[in-house]
């Protein structure tokens, strides 16, 4: 049985960001992932002969993290260079560009992406908000929810959802306000408006692009992570399947297997073969929740 300084479960961005965190401090981790790759959301392929990003494909500027990364890595940040449009599958497929706005709360209701987007109806319905007062919606807990309360079913349908949903790869009305949009539901108060409010935030926000990604692609950045955890001596094992973990002694023992293909493709991978066992005092589980448990 074999001791490491630490183990991480999972290579996806958070696991990965862990492994990078062991290699820094000299505690060389060992990274079990069951696919073929790294990244998890962050990954690319190549079509017709050029590689480019197939998960996500930027990073929010609010915070400063992913740049510090990218930066402490060699990666070269950059911002988008032209317009943005979104592609619905929504009543019979759509495409737009996207308006000003948080999330696709529009910033102006006379913009002309999102009078061309929404019916005579759905406009007026929209316009509602910036007379309702700001006690309507001022305490729903999800997105869905405040938009449609104050915005009407259009927004919500022709552009939160499109949008939001494409970001945060949920529906509306799985994303908590206060998550998804800080400040948005106070500002909605002291403006009296969600259309209001979603103005107020991008004045605040600094200028330019509220997106960056990477020069390149997003998914060089989980093979950057890669190479500096490897560089620093740790292990990235793909197709490893961990099957079980657990404590004793003061240490944790993890069990981990080769990943075989499943019946569905679409499955994750399946242990094949013989265990191996592995022991350290530090674990990680980097892992979305069913999947944890």
């Amino acid at each position: 049985m074999t001791h490491v300084e630490s183990i991480v479960i999972g290579g996806g961005i958070g696991g990965l960001q862990a492994a990078h965190t062991f290699a820094k401090l000299g505690l060389a981790p060992l990274l079990l992932e069951a696919r073929g790759t790294c990244g998890g959301l962050v990954f690319g392929a190549p079509i017709g002969g050029v590689w480019v990003d197939l998960g996500a494909e930027s990073f929010a500027k609010r915070s400063r993290a992913v740049a510090s990364l990218c930066a402490e890595l060699g990666l070269e940040v950059v911002d988008p260079s032209g317009v943005s449009w979104l592609w619905s599958h929504r009543d019979g497929g759509f495409a737009t560009r996207i308006p000003h706005g948080v999330l696709g709360i529009p910033t102006d209701l006379d913009d002309p992406f999102v009078t061309a987007l929404l019916s005579p109806d759905g406009l007026a319905r929209a316009r509602e908000d910036l007379t309702m007062g700001a006690e309507p919606g001022a305490d729903a807990a999800d997105l869905a929810t405040l938009v449609e309360c104050r915005l009407g079913a259009e927004v919500l349908t022709r552009l939160v959802d499109p949008i939001a949903g494409g970001v945060h790869s949920a529906h509306p009305s799985t994303l908590a306000v206060d998550v998804v949009s800080p400040g948005l539901r106070e500002a909605m108060v002291r403006e009296g408006s969600l259309v209001r409010a979603a103005a107020a935030l991008r004045a605040a926000a600094p200028a330019g692009a509220v997106v960056s990604s990477v020069s390149g692609g997003l998914f060089t950045l989980p093979r950057a992570l890669v190479a500096r955890i490897r560089e620093l001596g740790g292990e990235v094992a793909n197709r490893r399947v961990v099957t079980a973990i657990a404590r004793a002694g003061g240490a944790w023992s993890v069990t981990h297997h080769e990943a075989g293909r499943a019946a569905d493709p679409a499955d994750p991978p399946v242990p094949v073969g013989d265990p191996v066992t592995v022991t350290t005092g530090r674990l990680v589980v980097a892992l979305d929740g069913r999947a944890a448990l």
